[in-house]
């Protein structure tokens, strides 16, 4: 799981005297607010979140499933590679959602990392792989057999277009668009890359794209700031506690305290339908219920 938060406040003194008198409330060490030491006072979390609240600045939260981030990347490359604008219609995108989800919860484990290899790669045959592999498991899987059939007819034709590209322009139509780091290296799917542009938008919109006084400060990056900036500038063109409970909530329910409960609770009231700020849950959809919320369109 990854989480990348953002607070929108026009009152930095005022944040910083209330979170100085929490910390003391709830004895509370340090001088930085590491999740290692959040997680174990829940009851602090709450009230950052209800004062946050109070003062009704805006709080936009992206909540990554790793495992299914790649999914979806698999299922807009490989699945559904983009074509023309009706890729991009609701209806696409449900059917791209739908496919999503019954990967990450049925689909091999194998698949995400074959395509990792085929990133580090770059090479056809390692591309390729994803594509059968993904055939031969959407030809045998019965769960839900519309959406495997969909899968299964989606990839083959996708195949026959990959194998009539120059194997350059295959490997690049099938593989993310890479990232460049500070000495050029490339790297692939970093969830805060998207999170950080998500929130952006979020924040873009949330302004009626009134943005151009605002400012964001966000904690050191050594070797992905230059990503970050790279990426709002593209956009333009075009906290850690979190994880740690949404972990320990779906794969160790009993050991979770009732506080942390009413932390994750305080926090997801921040998300209102049909808004833009709270928690965008980027993840399957059984997910979503298994901590006890309804999963909205996220189109």
């Amino acid at each position: 799981m990854f989480t990348l938060a953002c607070i929108g406040g026009d009152d930095l003194g005022a944040l910083s005297a209330e979170i100085d008198r929490l910390k003391v409330l709830h004895r509370l060490q340090g001088g930085e607010l590491k999740s290692t030491r959040t997680k174990a006072k829940p009851k602090f979390v709450s009230d950052v979140a209800r004062f946050l609240r109070e003062k009704e600045w805006p709080v936009f939260l992206e909540l990554v499933d790793k495992h299914y981030f790649i999914i979806m990347c698999i299922v807009e490359r490989i699945v559904m590679p983009y074509v023309s604008e009706a890729d991009l219609s609701p209806g696409s995108m449900l059917v791209k959602n739908e496919m999503a989800d019954y990967m990450a919860l049925c689909g091999p484990d194998e698949l995400a990392q074959l395509y990792a290899i085929a990133c580090q790669s770059q090479k056809r045959p390692d591309a390729r792989q994803v594509f059968l592999r993904l055939i031969k498991w959407s030809r045998n899987s019965r769960a839900r057999r519309d959406i495997a059939e969909g899968l299964e007819r989606f990839t083959r034709a996708s195949l026959k277009d990959f194998e009539k590209l120059h194997p350059f322009k295959a490997v690049e139509q099938a593989l993310p668009i890479p990232d460049r780091t500070k000495r050029d290296g490339r790297v692939w799917l970093l969830p805060n890359i998207s999170s950080f542009t998500n929130i952006y938008a979020r924040l873009n919109q949330h302004l009626k794209g009134d943005i151009e006084n605002v400012t964001f400060i966000h904690d050191e990056q050594v070797h992905f700031d230059d990503i970050i900036g790279a990426n709002k500038v593209l956009a333009e063109s075009l906290g850690q506690h979190l994880p740690r409970y949404v972990y320990q909530k779906l794969w160790e329910p009993s050991t979770v305290d009732p506080d942390h409960d009413e932390a994750f609770n305080e926090i997801d009231r921040f998300t209102r339908s049909g808004g833009v700020t709270g928690i965008n849950y980027v993840a399957p959809k059984a997910l979503i219920r298994s901590l006890g919320l309804l999963p909205g369109s996220n189109l």
